[in-house]
């Protein structure tokens, strides 16, 4: 084989290249060269060149610095030097090294422990850059760190740049995540202006140019508002929604579906579109409608899901909630979408197979038995509305007002009338938890959310509740202890201690004897008519006959510090004045008989109220925020005792201690008699 052609291009080559004609390095002066590219010919460095230092040797020195860093031994000192190196060297290389996997995370460390300023400087150099960043794992990583720890007015920027191109990367992975976090940036663009993008361009001229309605128009007003004022919109903006649905859902439902932008997406188009396109998105939600309810906009979702579809599909629904009820009870929102079941599935025995009969079971751990779902804060609520219904009392206002606006697709959607839905749900709930709120009335009584849940069982429950109400009466029996025993600061109280020393269960066991329910529509006044009356009749003569022995020695107690005492004497005013004909009798004949111990002890209650009033006030300024604000109220209670405004020194005082109160009030029986 003839190579001398060959020999001959590689010797023409080396004569044309312009690094043949330089010298080799000097042994002994490598230093002075540099490699040029990978494997290249070597060039000389001349005197004032300042090349920018290889990547790959920055790459090495911060690694160096991070594993300084990083370590959470390191004095705060030594830190901050640390990171003001590690700034000199990235800077103005931060938009090259972001996009290696060895290097983010280096920056990521210049970000959490840099200042604000640092901080902010990356944010600059990544300007412009920040949506095709947001779409590589490493640089999404980046992102979100400068989202939580920049300052307002950074953040502010980087969430309008990717204001730009929402679009573009609501259907990106990784962009999406981004998106999602300056979606609920504070201090960035409004969540009303990024999903101002989605309804359409004749909804952003409509929202950004002038108008003559009476209405304030802005960028950054919902959907809602701009409806109220074209409402011939509608129609259009639908369109856009699905589309932007259709596209970020394109490749699976799975990865997006914990986007909160993309649940108020499809609660807007749900809300908005014709009840046909709803019923056709429903099959495409339904089994990933677990996964959404847990924002306010995702439980709206589901909500209104259920009450579109079909019976089939409301089943499969309720299905899909198996071993999750508990759970989903436990969520700040999508609890919600238990009260929705309640209200719109005609088939009660489904809801109380599926449902009510999980809800109701104990699970294997603390946390899941159904005695700590009925103290829990939003599972309660579930537990209340199978009770009393839409009790504004009992649930948020907002969300009443949420159900309420939901009504009108309701009535479409169900056949049977909501009286006697309620009744076959409460009918199959009530043995349940008459059960266990007798077993636990002594826990429950102590909770503010458990004793919710107490007293409306107590008054709506069905069948015998003879063995709940001696259970809760029975939690006052006994004489007082000590006040020396008793811890003045309500948080620091034992809560296995005497009921009638708590004052949330104080609260409780006096609206139980007066048969009050706060928040009901119609409360009772006739005892005749009212079960909740008769309920209460029942409880205050079997409060009455357990309180009877130590009725003058719970007087004495409450008259020893009437301001620390006064849930206590309370309770008994409710029964001297609200109870039943039996409990009024009992107590009257105890008080008669003791009326020498009666004066005795008015006269406790005139010299403890002296001592309280010239008390030296203990200083403010030790105080935190909540004993100023007691002590300030206090004074202000001895000023109006001082100046002869009433309680026990004349007039009438705006508030009385409990004990003040019970003695008027038996001092009016007396003059009754």
């Amino acid at each position: 084989m003839d190579t001398s052609k060959g020999n001959k291009r590689k010797h023409n080559d080396k004569e044309s290249s312009p690094a043949a004609e330089l010298p080799c390095p000097e042994e002994g002066n490598l230093d002075e060269w540099e490699a040029f590219g990978p494997g290249g010919p070597a060039i000389k460095k001349h005197k004032g060149d300042t090349a920018p230092e290889s990547p790959f040797n920055v790459i090495q020195e911060a690694q160096a610095i991070w594993s300084q860093l990083r370590l959470s031994t390191l004095p705060r000192k030594q830190r901050t030097t640390q990171t003001e190196a590690l700034m000199t060297l990235i800077r103005g290389q931060i938009p090259s090294l972001i996009f290696r996997h060895n290097a983010a995370r280096v920056v990521q460390c210049a970000i959490k422990y840099g200042s604000v300023k640092q901080r902010d400087e990356i944010a600059k150099e990544l300007e412009g850059r920040l949506a095709e960043l947001a779409q590589t794992a490493h640089g999404r990583s980046v992102i979100g760190k400068l989202l939580a720890c920049c300052s307002n007015d950074t953040k502010t920027a980087m969430s309008k740049e990717f204001y730009t191109k929402v679009r573009d990367s609501i259907c990106h992975v990784h962009a999406a995540e981004m998106l999602e976090e300056a979606y609920g940036q504070p201090g960035g663009i409004s969540k009303n202006a990024i999903m101002g993008i989605f309804y359409g361009s004749e909804a952003t001229l409509l929202r950004n140019g002038p108008h003559t309605s009476n209405v304030s128009l802005d960028a950054h007003m919902p959907l809602s508002k701009l409806m109220q004022v074209h409402p011939e919109m509608r129609i259009a903006a639908a369109r856009y929604l699905r589309q932007i649905v259709d596209a970020i859902t394109a490749n699976g439902f799975e990865s997006v579906s914990h986007l909160s932008i993309l649940h108020r997406a499809l609660f807007d188009y749900l809300t908005y579109a014709e009840d046909k396109d709803v019923t056709a998105l429903i099959p495409l939600l339904k089994d990933h409608l677990i996964d959404i309810l847990r924002s306010r906009e995702g439980a709206q979702v589901t909500q209104l899901c259920i009450l579109h579809a079909t019976t089939k599909e409301r089943k499969h629904i309720i299905k899909s909630l198996k071993t999750r009820v508990c759970k989903v009870a436990c969520e700040p929102y999508g609890h919600t979408v238990l009260l929705t079941i309640f209200e719109s599935v005609d088939d009660t025995e489904l809801v109380d197979k599926r449902i009510l009969s999980e809800l109701m079971a104990d699970g294997l751990t603390p946390g899941e038995f159904f005695f700590d779902l009925m103290r829990d804060r939003h599972a309660s609520r579930v537990i209340l509305f199978l009770l009393a219904g839409r009790n504004r009392f009992y649930q948020p206002a907002y969300m009443v007002d949420e159900l309420e606006g939901m009504d009108a697709v309701r009535e479409r959607t169900t056949k049977k009338e909501d009286t006697v839905r309620r009744g076959l749900l409460l009918k199959a709930v009530s043995r349940k938890l008459l059960d266990a709120c007798t077993l636990k009335c002594g826990d429950l009584l102590l909770d503010p959310n458990g004793g919710q849940v107490l007293v409306a069982t107590l008054y709506h429950a069905h069948g015998d509740k003879a063995s709940l109400i001696m259970a809760l009466a029975e939690r006052v029996a006994g004489a007082p202890p000590l006040l020396s025993e008793i811890s003045a600061d309500p948080e620091e109280q034992d809560l296995t201690q005497h009921a009638m020393l708590n004052r949330k269960a104080t609260s409780i066991l006096k609206d139980a004897v007066k048969g009050i329910e706060k928040g009901a529509k119609k409360p009772a006044v006739d005892h005749a008519i009212s079960p909740s009356n008769a309920v209460s009749l029942a409880f205050s003569t079997c409060l009455a006959k357990i309180l009877a022995p130590n009725l003058l020695a719970w007087l004495r107690f409450c008259a020893s510090n009437p301001h620390r005492t006064s849930g206590a004497a309370l309770v008994l005013v409710a029964l001297l004045e609200s109870g039943s004909d039996v409990a009024k009798d009992l107590l009257n004949r105890i008080l008669r008989e003791g009326k020498k111990q009666m004066l005795d002890i008015e006269a406790r209650v005139v010299e403890a109220l002296k001592l309280e009033s010239e008390k030296a006030p203990e200083p403010i300024k030790e105080m935190d925020k909540k004993q100023k604000m007691k002590a300030k109220a206090l004074e202000k209670s001895k000023a109006r005792r001082k100046d002869g405004a009433g309680g026990t020194f004349g007039g009438s005082l705006v508030t009385k201690t409990g004990i003040e109160t019970f003695l008027e009030a038996w001092k009016a029986s007396l003059a009754s008699i």
